[in-house]
């Protein structure tokens, strides 16, 4: 919930008009939420249903949002507004089960409990349905507030949805079924070769920039590696990260006219870490999230040199590692500035 309203947030930071829509459960293929629910009335025979099932929700089929979406450009002028869509109905998630349970032709036994169990219900969703925790965790975390329309967000001919719940579950779980049927016919070995993208949200010191924030890390990166790892940076602000001080591991070369003070590219341009014939535009990117005194790093379209498989029980983690020890450094000068302004205000007063 927090990094939807962060992305209209850093969005409407650009004063470009912007329009969101804010939906609670899409009900429809190869989303997040539904599958989810769809997986676990199918896999369970009995299930125990916590608090959160009986919060209030307002599912909304996919192709309403669409019409939404459609609506929204054709008919309507651009603005700043936030606007609710829903459904026709609004359910509980254990309705929403038995509905599911009914479409997909399940049976499951259902036994209410009066307790939230917000970290079982992690542990539960992630073992039953096999989803990522990246996904499970924070939908879990939404489900304890009401996901129903508001009447001051409310836009008619926007707002309101109009597919049943169960004309939408049925056409989601037909979906899946031939989606499946069409990935049975296609070769399972997954690819050599894919692209890399880490995102990292990080905290800083008061007032620091993402272009400070990118020169302090390469200087960083040498001493936190030192003395296996060595980095060097000309004029330009191009950057050599090398192994031992004589192997190149990665060339960074530094985007002057694509940066600014709130945000610092580098190209990745060279190594032995990188891929030359496959690597277009990989970059790693520095940019500090409007509003606030955090920034995110991210690595984007970079291809490594060896097998993927192998990169991603090496470099990988390295690199987290790395992002991670470099995360708990900046936190730790973000809270020795912290209580510097503090000591400065309680002068001042």
């Amino acid at each position: 919930m927090k990094s939807r309203l962060e992305v209209e947030r850093i969005l409407r930071s650009y004063n470009v008009p912007v329009t969101a829509l804010r939906a609670g459960l899409i009900v429809g293929p190869k989303g997040s939420s539904f599958p989810i629910l769809s997986k676990l009335v199918r896999r369970l025979p009995v299930m125990i249903l916590p608090k959160w099932t009986r919060s209030n929700t307002q599912p909304v089929a996919l192709d309403d949002v669409m019409k939404s979406l459609s609506s929204l450009l054709l008919d309507f002028e651009p603005a700043q507004r936030s606007i609710d869509i829903g459904g026709p109905e609004v359910m509980t998630y254990k309705s929403m089960m038995v509905k599911t349970a009914e479409v997909a032709g399940t049976r499951s036994k259902m036994l209410d409990v009066p307790f939230f169990s917000l970290s079982l219900s992690r542990l539960w969703l992630r073992l039953v349905t096999q989803t990522p925790k990246e996904i499970v965790y924070p939908l879990v975390e939404s489900l304890k507030h009401p996901m129903v329309v508001h009447s001051e967000r409310y836009m008619e001919g926007i707002s309101d949805g109009e597919i049943p719940f169960i004309q939408a579950a049925r056409e989601a779980l037909e979906a899946e079924l031939k989606e499946k049927e069409v990935s049975k016919k296609k070769p399972t070995m997954g690819p050599l070769k894919q692209d890399v993208r880490s995102v990292q949200r990080i905290e800083l010191p008061y007032n620091w920039t993402a272009d400070e924030t990118a020169r302090y890390y390469v200087k960083w990166l040498s001493t936190f590696l030192n003395p296996w790892v060595k980095t060097d940076v000309n004029d330009q602000l191009n950057c050599r990260i090398g192994f031992l001080g004589n192997r190149t591991l990665l060339e960074l070369s530094y985007s002057a006219d694509r940066s600014t003070k709130d945000r610092s590219l580098y190209y990745i341009t060279g190594g032995l870490l990188m891929d030359p014939d496959s690597n277009e535009r990989g970059r790693m990117e520095f940019r500090k999230i409007p509003g606030s005194n955090e920034v995110i790093i991210a690595i984007h379209d970079y291809l490594p040199s060896i097998p993927w498989f192998v990169y991603y029980v090496t470099q990988a983690n390295i690199h987290t590692f790395v992002m991670s020890c470099f995360r708990q450094h900046m936190y730790k000068l973000s809270a020795i500035e912290r209580d510097r302004l503090g000591i400065v205000v309680s002068n001042v007063r």
